[in-house]
């Protein structure tokens, strides 16, 4: 079959599968768009410290540019290219940077069926180099817009810090007597769905005219290509949406949304880029119940009203609780939901009690299927060579997740499954397949910690940051609330535990005992990352530190 052709298929689809959900059948016509009285105007330092964030990829986009390259160029013709960069942001982008190369990315099912494919855009080198320019810019701008209950593409926040902050009010309302519901809403294409005219009336008057002027011109006439093994499809428009792939488009989304928390008034509402979960409690399970369904219309007549569209076959529902599933009838904005006896969060299972059984056991079997093939490979590969492997496709998966999920509320059977599966990788490095060398020298062999210390290091890594930066907000309230000072001595710390049962040890204040000789000594100190990971490392794996 003609490339081209099977590349305009997947340019109409793409195009066709944005109308429908918009609804529209005609693309809307845009205000007219004036250059600003005020542009922005960048300076050579913003440049530099931008162009510091590019990755030397060898990737490209219609204009045949590899992003090394441009970026060389850039490097090389500072202060030519800054005054381009300049010029466009006071007259708008070229039309060619508004071009994107699209790569269908076969996921899984039947291949010859369109919705199986992921639209992956490249766009032109240059045009990143000025997005993340812009970028910073964006993000000093509209800090206050976002919301504090937003995880993704922010600093000093994370998959881990949204999980928490979850887990957290979860366990404090069980903990409290309280009636938990939490309900996750799915969206349908949601960058593709964001509207350039709702945007800026919501950030008119709260970021400046050279922003909005360049934010609207980044949105407008964008057009994508597909690209089929080389083979270029015809250009198809989308006036509507956020280009994938694009710097700007993650913070212009979250932005676009950043009011939420606000107009559902919900007990608890995190959310990490388009994922979201809202918590409800209550003293009766009717009153959660009838709180849930006031609240989820709520939060579904916001999203409409910006344009989203509610993938409600997707919507989860669990009622939390000490003693087990409650199976009931949700009322979710019209659509009744039947509570699951779990939900995923981010890639982690919560169950209704907080064991994690489910998600531990689901973790063993995903890293044993792995195994076979290391076993294969193994042979090929040095020690140095192997263990990287391992790290990088076996303990990624392994431990995902694990400042959540492996806690002193966890069985010590899941425990003792969790450690063989974590020492199976090291004995095929060590070739010890008789099991002669003990775990321990075996940690201190391949430099791999074990699986507890290994968590207290990755959680109180987190726990230092947040005092350090004040970010995530509520995780810092939370454990501020729990850190009291002795008098005679200030800048002494500790941590203890506030739980009234075993649910509520897993509120991230409650996993924090062990940090008590670390609160002495770093509590109230600035380090800078790099030194505070150093001491982390002297600290929890003292076992094979280099001399």
């Amino acid at each position: 079959m003609d490339k081209q052709l099977i590349g305009n298929h997947f340019a109409w689809f793409f195009e066709n599968k944005v109308k429908t959900l918009a609804k529209i059948t005609n693309w809307q016509n845009y205000r007219p768009l004036s250059q600003p009285v005020e542009p922005l105007i960048f300076n050579l330092e913003e440049f530099n410290k931008a162009l510091s964030k590019i990755k030397n990829k060898k990737c490209f986009g219609p204009d045949g540019i590899p992003l090394k390259v441009a970026k060389d160029v850039c490097k090389s013709f500072g202060q030519e290219i800054l005054a381009v960069f300049n010029s466009y942001a006071a007259q708008g982008m070229p039309k060619h940077w508004k071009d994107a190369r699209i790569i269908p990315l076969f996921k899984s099912g039947d291949k010859l069926n369109s919705k199986n494919y992921r639209p992956i855009a490249n766009l032109c080198s240059f045009s990143k180099i000025y997005e993340k320019l812009v970028l910073d810019r964006l993000e000093i701008e509209t800090q206050n817009l976002i919301g504090t209950s937003q995880h993704g593409f922010r600093a000093n926040h994370s998959t881990h810090s949204a999980m928490l902050e979850l887990q957290s009010i979860i366990a404090d309302g069980l903990d409290n007597g309280y009636f938990v519901i939490a309900y996750s809403i799915d969206l349908s294409a949601a960058f593709d769905m964001l509207r350039e005219d709702i945007l800026i009336d919501k950030v008119k008057g709260k970021i400046s005219e050279g922003l909005s002027f360049i934010i609207s011109d980044f949105l407008r006439h964008r057009t994508i290509q597909v690209d089929i093994e080389g083979t270029c499809s015809d250009k198809r428009t989308l006036n509507i949406g956020c280009v994938q792939g694009s710097s700007l488009g993650p913070r212009l989304f979250t932005t676009y949304v950043g009011d939420i928390k606000t107009a559902i008034n919900a007990d608890h509402y995190t959310s990490y880029a388009d994922d979201s979960y809202v918590v409800v409690k209550a003293t009766s399970l009717e009153e959660a119940i009838a709180k849930v369904k006031v609240v989820s219309k709520k939060h579904v007549d916001f999203l409409k009203k910006l344009g989203l569209v509610v993938n409600e076959s997707k919507t989860e529902s669990v009622i939390f609780t000490k003693k087990g599933y409650i199976k009931k009838q949700l009322d979710i904005a019209g659509t009744f939901v039947e509570t699951k006896s779990e939900m995923k969060v981010l890639g982690v299972t919560f169950d209704c009690n907080l064991s994690w059984e489910q998600h531990i056991r689901r973790t063993l079997q995903k890293c044993h299927s792995k195994l076979g093939v290391l076993r294969k490979i193994r042979k090929l590969l040095t020690v140095d060579q192997f263990l990287k492997i391992v790290t990088a496709q076996y303990y990624s998966v392994l431990y995902y997740g694990s400042v959540v999920w492996l806690n002193s509320t966890t069985k010590s059977s899941l425990k003792s499954l969790i450690n063989t599966a974590h020492f199976k990788p090291l004995r095929l490095a060590m070739n010890d397949f008789h099991k002669k060398i003990k775990r321990d020298d075996l940690s201190r062999l391949c430099k791999r910690a074990n699986p507890i210390d290994w968590v207290r290091y990755s959680l109180a890594s987190l726990v230092l940051k947040i005092y350090k930066h004040r970010e995530p907000f509520y995780l810092y309230l939370s454990l501020n609330e729990t850190l009291y000072t002795v008098r005679r001595k200030p800048l002494i710390g500790r941590f203890f535990d506030n739980s009234k049962g075993k649910v509520g040890k897993q509120k991230i204040c409650n996993k924090l005992r062990f940090m008590d000789s670390l609160c002495t000594d770093w509590i109230g100190k600035d380090f800078s990352n790099d030194a505070l990971r150093r001491m982390l490392k002297k600290t929890f794996f003292p076992y094979f530190n280099d001399k």
